[in-house]
């Protein structure tokens, strides 16, 4: 008997699905979801294992080594930029959030690709990160000895399982040097085998990785973790799936004139649910990754988000009297706590006002928009309060 839970684990990336339980025969690969394997099966890991390309607004060098860290001296801001389980270097994000960055100013951009230990099963992959996070560290340190960079300088993003990667670097430079890095930013740092049921990671993203630690949850309870982990955590649209822009429409923006939006039924929340939920992979990491695209805009454009007890606060408009802080990018490193964002598609997107609609139907929380001009209508689905 094996809940659809431990199925995320097992069966690669299929749908974590909160229903009933049901039973499955993958005797095996409960075997591997608990992270136990033998040598033979896992070669042991390299440093090559962890490749690292800079980026400037001048020049690129692929594939670092050791003779080119000079030329990182009097390099500015480095920000070093780590993926998550079953992506590389090419992951089109990490083109996206680099042009944000040299659009905005003077960055060294590094991207780092650990796909050579993050592409294989997930738990084995989890167990890389370890070691992937300490050939971050001593890339770091090099860094240090070498070029002499500032470590209050270095800020490092990573998605999913790169999240908890980040703190492995971080937490071990601490340990090596007793100075901690300026800061990590965690996007949506990955929540299995990290909490529930089943926790087997020695070591998560936690607040003492670095002097700033700011995480942003999107797709929390389900592959994000749902906990706070940083010095301040950010939880737009709740925090949860499903984040705007993850649903099929319920209405189309073509020919939807003030006062003629179709009435939303029953059966729209239903076939809109069941759509995310038996869609293909890249539509069910799509919250997952809206961690990326937020923080992306956030480099260009100013957004803010509210201290707040909880997300049904927040969308009572019990919050919104606080003194609110920049989200993203330009958060302070003085805030702590729980902030929360109203990232809809229409604000994000077009740079547009919504209005808010709070609905609730059939026990489905959702927080329905629309655009100033009544042009389009989206819904999102809340955390149960």
């Amino acid at each position: 008997m094996v809940s659809p839970m431990i199925l995320i684990y097992t069966l690669s990336k299929l749908e974590y699905l909160e229903c009933c339980n049901h039973s499955y025969t993958v005797n095996i690969l409960v075997y591997n979801a608990y992270g136990q394997s033998t040598n033979s099966l896992y070669p042991s890991v390299v440093k090559s294992d962890v490749t690292f390309t800079l980026f400037t607004s001048t020049s690129v060098i692929r594939n670092i080594t050791d003779d080119d860290l000079i030329k990182l001296k009097d390099a500015g801001p480095l920000k070093f930029l780590v993926h998550g389980w079953g992506e590389n270097i090419n992951s089109p994000y990490y083109k996206k959030l680099s042009d944000a960055y040299l659009q905005r100013g003077n960055y060294s951009i590094i991207h780092v690709d650990w796909s050579k230990l993050g592409t294989t099963l997930y738990s084995r992959a989890m167990t890389n990160t370890l070691k992937t996070g300490t050939i971050i560290a001593e890339f770091i340190l090099n860094l240090y000895n070498i070029a002499k960079i500032d470590l209050d300088d270095v800020h490092i993003l990573g998605h999913s399982l790169g999240a908890h990667v980040a703190g492995v670097a971080g937490e071990t430079i601490y340990q090596r040097t007793g100075n901690k890095i300026g800061r990590i930013t965690g996007l949506d740092a990955a929540k299995p085998l990290y909490e529930g049921f089943i926790v087997t990671a020695r070591k998560k993203l936690s607040k003492g990785d670095a002097k700033m630690v700011d995480v942003i949850h999107t797709d929390a309870g389900r592959f994000g973790c749902e906990k706070n982990l940083g010095t301040v955590d950010f939880f737009p649209n709740g925090g949860a799936a499903v984040q705007p822009g993850c649903l099929k429409p319920i209405t189309t923006r073509a020919a939807v004139q003030p006062g003629c939006l179709k009435p939303i039924t029953t059966r729209d929340i239903v076939d809109n649910i069941r759509n995310f939920a038996v869609a293909p992979f890249p539509h069910i990491f799509c919250s997952h990754r809206k961690s990326i695209s937020y923080y992306t805009a956030s480099v260009g454009s100013h957004l803010t988000a509210y201290k707040c007890k909880s997300w049904k606060e927040y969308i009572s408009n019990r919050c919104h009297d606080k003194l609110g802080i920049p989200f993203g990018e330009d958060a302070s490193a003085n805030a702590t706590g729980t902030y929360f964002i109203l990232t809809t598609e229409c604000f994000v997107l077009y740079n547009i006002e919504c209005n808010v609609i709070n609905i609730s139907l059939i026990r489905l929380r959702l927080i329905c928009v629309t655009t100033a001009d009544s042009a389009r209508f989206i819904c999102v689905r809340t955390v149960d309060f």
